[in-house]
């Protein structure tokens, strides 16, 4: 090259960091890419033949000119190969991520199509033209002589150029016209990449307009010179060209890096992995140091052994780090995902709600980052846990509009719109056995960053955990209050029954047998006492709890429900009953269990809507549905077009009897669920899953 071993050595460890960064780039975009299509392999293909022409570069400087000259046809046609490719896959690249080849993008693909028909003709020719260039030299007729280097080498300067700023010129101009995309954090990740993407585009311009300026000084002074015998200066001023364009390119590799591992624009991620950062910043280090050491040796005339030995030690050594971080991120995994988050500033005998809000602050605080959270329970769960739980404690927790989103399992994370979510920004599905549970609301990280894709799984799999002890502690609150209730219960019907024996039943059964035997008294008399004291012992029975429901054992369940609304006919001026023989056929395949579950939940609904549906209007008209079907199991729904109530209920904030059932239903892993509009009807709806059912 230049024959200075300081310039040389410079010019040697830029091509050879250049090769390293592009080489892993293009191995990290085709292992990682979740999508692989054509686009894909082009963006591939082009980042591993930039590795490979800097490889050759790397190798034409390490040993010498004499390499280059030895094979000037072969090297000057391989060159051409990545000096042409690259420039229009760039462009191609550009015109992919900004989504031209996507449905929203027609109107920047009728803006570019002609221009990249013209553009690839173009490169097209060069690559036919270039590599025969000296079979021009026919045509020049008398300027043969003075020309050497031929027409097509003497026009290149012009047209190649003009190549270049085509390219970058254009691929500036997609990028200014992004198509909305239909990626899931498509945009985000676009509008977030776009300037690392412009930065790489400028730098490639300068590198175009250096190119042409390099090739129009190179025309001027090898012009009807001997190549071989160019002067010192000349030769000086081409490895100095060499050096500036080499470190702009490493300039514009940096940028298109940091957008790939910062956002994953061409791999088709959803969100970005910290990991893969780490890499990148390992790659980082490892091309700028191989290349300065490379470089200094050469520069230093040192032999080949004092690079390759140091090289060996720090390979080995890079490998044994990245186990340790590898082990270390397997720690930080677990610890996030240990089951049972730390209470935060819970004390130890804390009400549950409190547990989950100080648990929910630690996860959204402390682990992710987030300036807000909410933990929004759906599905079975929205009875039990409704309205939710906030960070920081206090936020009123938002309704989730768009549920039937959440309820695709591919998505990962979803954009909502803060304004109607209470500030949040993103949406984590919640996922268990029994389908959809809940659902995080994330605000936006006190950082200002992206949530790291192993951040998001950490988070799912933790607030699940969260959901899932939750719905645990209210069904085992709520079954302990059943259960002191009903001890409560028993004791007072206790008394009740021995103060009523005490104190009534038995003193008139003494009565009538002191005066039966003494005969002080009619037999009228007698048997009016034994009468009453029979009456006092049926009132007392009655009052007792039933053990069971021998209606439901005789009738079955859809009978029962049937028996059930004949005895309160009189509470409704119609009763409309809608079973399919599904329905029908599922009710005698019901255990036992889970009809007594079913029938007494729907027996609290109909008397409520017998009590209270006509309000303060006893005249109102009442009319009551009953409809019975499969869909995933069993489902009742039970709606009177009553008053309603002046407010729609919260899930869960229904009256004592049908939270009890609610807990009940949960139990068996089915939900009841409650729709009250005023002056429109109460529905109130009981699902069981097929679980339940068989």
């Amino acid at each position: 090259m230049s024959g200075l071993p300081t310039l040389d050595g410079a010019v040697l460890g830029i091509s050879l960091a250049n090769a390293v960064l592009l080489l892993w780039l293009g191995l990290t975009v085709a292992l990682n890419a979740e999508r692989r299509d054509l686009m894909l392999w082009l963006v591939v293909a082009g980042l591993l033949v930039g590795a490979a022409f800097f490889l050759g570069h790397a190798a034409v400087i390490g040993t010498g000119t004499a390499l280059w000259f030895a094979n000037l046809r072969l090297w000057w046609t391989l060159g051409w190969i990545p000096l042409l490719a690259l420039p229009l896959a760039w462009y191609v690249a550009v015109l992919w991520f900004a989504g031209c080849w996507e449905e929203s993008g027609a109107l920047l693909r009728k803006r570019h199509r002609r221009w990249l028909t013209a553009v690839a003709g173009v490169g097209a020719l060069l690559g036919l033209w270039v590599p025969t260039g000296d079979r021009f030299q026919a045509l020049a007729g008398p300027l043969s002589g003075a020309l050497p280097l031929g027409l097509g080498t003497l026009l290149l300067p012009l047209v190649y150029p003009a190549y270049l700023l085509l390219c970058q010129g254009l691929s500036l101009d997609a990028l200014a016209r992004l198509s909305p995309s239909s990626r899931l954090m498509g945009d985000l990740a676009r509008r977030r990449a776009r300037p690392w993407l412009v930065a790489t585009t400028l730098f490639l311009l300068a590198v175009s307009l250096l190119v042409a300026g390099g090739m129009a000084w190179l025309l001027l002074h090898v012009m009807g010179r001997d190549a071989g015998r160019m002067s010192q200066q000349g030769a000086v001023m081409l490895t100095q060209l060499d050096l500036v364009t080499a470190g702009l390119i490493l300039a514009a590799n940096f940028c298109l890096g940091q957008g790939i591992v910062s956002y994953e624009v061409f791999t088709g991620k959803t969100l970005p992995r910290r990991g893969l950062r780490r890499q990148w910043q390992a790659a980082l280090l490892w091309a700028v140091g191989s290349g300065t050491a490379v470089g200094w040796t050469l520069a230093a005339n040192l032999p080949p052994t004092t690079v390759l030995l140091p090289g060996a030690l720090v390979v080995v050594l890079l490998h044994a780090l990245s186990g340790w971080r590898s082990f270390e991120e397997r720690e930080q995994t677990l610890r996030w995902l240990r089951p049972g988050l730390p209470a935060g500033e819970a004390p130890p005998d804390a009400p549950d709600e409190l547990e989950a809000v100080a648990a929910l602050g630690l996860l959204c605080g402390e682990l992710l980052g987030a300036r807000l959270g909410y933990l929004i329970p759906l599905g079975p769960l929205a009875p039990l846990l409704s309205p939710g739980f906030p960070y920081p404690p206090g936020l009123p927790a938002p309704t989730v509009e768009d549920v039937e989103a959440l309820r695709n399992e591919g998505a990962e994370c979803l954009a909502v719109t803060p304004g109607s979510h209470g500030g949040a920004a993103w949406a984590l599905p919640l996922w268990g056995p029994k389908g959809l549970l809940g659902a995080l609301l994330l605000g936006e990280k006190r950082d200002g960053g992206l949530y790291g894709h192993e951040e998001v799984e950490a988070a799912r799999a933790a607030a699940e955990r969260l959901l899932d002890q939750a719905a645990a502690a209210e069904i085992s609150r709520r079954l302990m209050e059943l259960q002191r209730q009903r001890l409560a219960e028993t004791q007072i019907l206790d008394q009740r029954a021995r103060r009523a024996l005490h104190d009534d039943v038995l003193p008139r059964l003494h009565a009538a047998l002191i005066a039966v035997s003494g005969g002080t008294s009619t037999p009228e008399e007698a048997v009016r006492s034994l009468t009453e004291a029979h009456r006092q012992v049926s009132a007392l029975l009655r009052e007792l709890p039933s053990a069971g429901m021998p209606e439901l054992a005789s009738q079955g369940l859809l009978k029962a429900l049937r028996a059930l609304v004949a005895d309160l006919d009189r509470a409704f001026d119609e009763v409309l009953w809608e079973v399919s023989e599904e329905a029908e056929r599922l009710c005698t395949e019901l255990p036992p269990p889970a009809a007594e579950v079913l029938y007494c939940a729907a027996r609290e609904a109909v008397r409520n809507a017998a009590r209270h549906a006509r309000g303060a209007d006893p005249d109102r008209r009442l009319t009551l549905r009953v409809s019975l079907r499969r869909q995933d199991g069993l489902e009742l729904t039970l709606a009177d077009d009553g008053v309603g109530t002046r407010t729609s209920p919260a899930p869960g904030g229904a009256g004592q009897g049908l939270a009890l059932h609610t807990t009940l239903m949960a139990v068996l892993g089915g939900t009841l669920s409650l729709e009250s509009i005023s002056h429109q009807g109460t529905t109130v709806r009981l699902h069981l899953p097929m679980e339940g059912v068989g």
